[in-house]
C-alpha cells in the first residue's frame, strides 16, 4: 500500500531523481577494501625479523598492510578518512588465475559471499601460473588465462553478486617472473644470500630458476600474452557491466610503465626466499604503482606508475 505525502514541486522532482540515481554511489564511496590475489598480496616472507616469522606478513602487504614504510594501497585510504567498513581479502598463498579452488573465479565468488560487500577491490594473479609449472610445456595459454579472468570479472560485475553502485575493480598486471633468475643472482653476488640454493631447496618457480635462457624466453613471452589478456578483458568487462561496477587496469606495454613492464631488480626481493617482494623495496614499489594507476587518477593524479619505480 502506497503511503500518501504532499506531491513535490515539479521544478524539485528532477532534482530528487538525480539525486536518488547519484545516492549509491556517492555515499558508499570508498567504503571497503577488497583483494583477490596470492602470496604477494599476503606480504609473504617480505622482512627477515625475529617478528614477525616468516610467512604470511600482511602488515607488509601492498593492498592490505598498515607499515608505514611501504604505504600500502589500505593505509593510504584510511590516511584520506576512507574505508569506515574496513578491509577484507581473500588472496590465497600459492593462488592462480587458472588453476586451483583458490583460483580468480573462487576467490571472486568470495568477495560476493561478503555479508558487507566492498567497493573497492584490487585483482593481482598470475606469477603462479608460471611459477607453479614444471616446465614452459605445461603453461598455461593465454586464451585458458583471459578465460578465468573473463569469469572472474564477470562474477563480480553480476548483480546477482550485490556490489555497491560504482564499485571500481583494479587488475594489476602480470610481474615479468622471467627477471627472477637475473635478480636473484644480482642479490646473491652483491649480499652473500644463496638464492640459487634457497630456489633449489624450496623448488622455487622451477620454470625460471632450474630453465634455460630459452626457457626464460618462452616465459617472457606468455606473461606479454597474459598481460596483453588482462587489457582485453578488463576493457570487455568496463564495456558490459560499467558504471554499475567499473574495471580498469594498470596495464601499458612501455618499458617501466606499469608492473606488468618493470624489471625488478636483486634489492627487491625478499632476504627470505629471494623470491617474494621484500617489504622496504618489492612491497613498496608494488603499493605505490598500484595506488599511482588506480585510486590516485579519482583525486587528480595521472595515472602515471612510473615514478614508483625510481624509487
Amino acid at each position: 500500500m502506497r503511503a500518501r505525502g504532499r506531491r513535490l514541486p515539479r521544478t524539485a522532482a528532477p532534482l530528487v531523481l538525480l539525486l536518488a540515481v547519484l545516492a549509491p554511489s556517492v555515499a558508499r564511496a570508498q567504503q571497503k577494501l577488497s583483494g583477490i590475489g596470492d602470496s604477494m598480496m599476503q606480504g609473504a616472507n617480505a622482512r627477515l625479523s625475529w617478528w614477525p616469522p616468516p610467512g604470511d606478513q600482511i602488515q607488509y602487504s601492498f593492498g592490505q598492510g598498515w607499515d608505514s614504510t611501504v604505504n600500502p594501497v589500505y593505509r593510504r585510504y584510511r590516511l584520506l578518512g576512507k574505508l569506515p567498513a574496513g578491509e577484507q581479502f581473500v588472496s590465497v598463498d600459492g593462488a592462480e588465475m587458472v588453476g586451483g579452488r583458490n583460483n580468480a573465479p573462487a576467490q571472486a565468488q568470495r568477495v560476493c559471499a561478503q555479508l558487507a560487500k566492498p567497493d573497492r577491490i584490487v585483482l593481482l594473479l598470475g606469477a603462479n601460473d608460471v611459477c607453479n609449472r614444471s616446465s614452459v610445456s605445461t603453461l598455461y595459454g593465454a586464451d585458458t588465462f583471459r578465460a578465468a579472468l573473463d569469469q572472474a570479472l564477470a562474477i563480480l560485475g553480476s548483480p546477482t553478486c550485490g556490489l555497491p553502485a560504482g564499485t571500481w575493480v583494479h587488475v594489476m598486471t602480470v610481474p615479468p617472473v622471467n627477471y627472477l633468475y637475473s635478480a636473484g643472482l644480482e642479490k646473491q653476488w652483491s649480499t652473500g644470500t644463496p638464492c640459487q640454493a634457497i630456489w633449489y631447496t624450496a623448488s622455487i618457480c622451477p620454470t625460471v630458476t632450474r630453465g634455460s635462457s630459452t626457457d626464460r624466453w618462452i616465459v617472457a613471452q606468455r606473461i606479454a600474452q597474459y598481460n596483453a589478456a588482462i587489457a582485453a578483458a578488463v576493457a570487455d568487462a568496463q564495456g558490459r557491466f560499467a558504471p554499475a561496477v567499473r574495471f580498469t587496469t594498470d596495464w601499458n606495454p612501455a618499458p617501466e610503465a606499469c608492473v606488468g613492464t618493470h624489471r625488478f631488480r636483486g634489492r627487491d626481493l625478499s632476504d627470505i626466499d629471494c623470491f617474494h617482494p621484500k617489504w622496504n623495496t618489492g612491497q613498496r614499489t608494488l603499493a605505490c604503482a598500484t595506488w599511482a594507476s588506480w585510486e590516485s587518477v579519482a583525486l587528480g593524479g595521472s595515472g602515471d606508475e612510473a615514478g614508483c619505480f625510481l624509487q
